[in-house]
């Protein structure tokens, strides 16, 4: 091998990306800004898409953002804030509102699935939400 060769696969060996300090910081405000973004429009449609546009990122760098730092990809990071959305209304229910209303207004409109992915996440249905929620403002009165 060349020794060109060897310095570049020695430089190679200690570069990491990751240890950029100014990178690190931009994609973290990135991520503070999709963030605002989607808290923004928790009640509306609104795509990944538009979310890196806004941003000024392509989709991939706004997934590769997400899954370095969540774990999870922009979208599922949205369903996740929208879930504690309507868990939050659920939980202030006065009863005006029905479990379906609530969860179209935050974004979902198949409710079955709607369903599962509620009690996957809070491990109870909508409606147990609801009835807890009565039952513990009950019990502080």
């Amino acid at each position: 091998m060349h020794s060109f060769t060897i310095d570049i696969i020695g430089l190679m060996k200690g570069a990491e990306i990751s240890k950029d300090k100014v990178s690190g910081k931009k994609r973290l405000q990135m991520l503070h800004t999709a963030e605002s973004i989607m808290v923004k429009h928790i009640t509306e449609p609104i795509s990944i898409q538009d979310i890196a546009s806004q941003l000024n990122v392509s989709e991939r760098t706004l997934l590769y953002a997400f899954k370095k730092r969540f774990d999870m990809g922009p979208k599922v990071f949205m369903k996740i804030l929208r879930l504690n959305h309507v868990h939050h209304l659920l939980n202030q229910d006065n009863g005006k509102d029905s479990i379906s209303a609530i969860a179209r207004e935050s974004g979902f409109w198949h409710m079955g699935q709607f369903h599962v992915d509620f009690k996957s996440f809070f491990g109870e249905l909508p409606s147990e939400t609801i009835r807890n929620s009565k039952e513990q403002s009950k019990n502080t009165h």
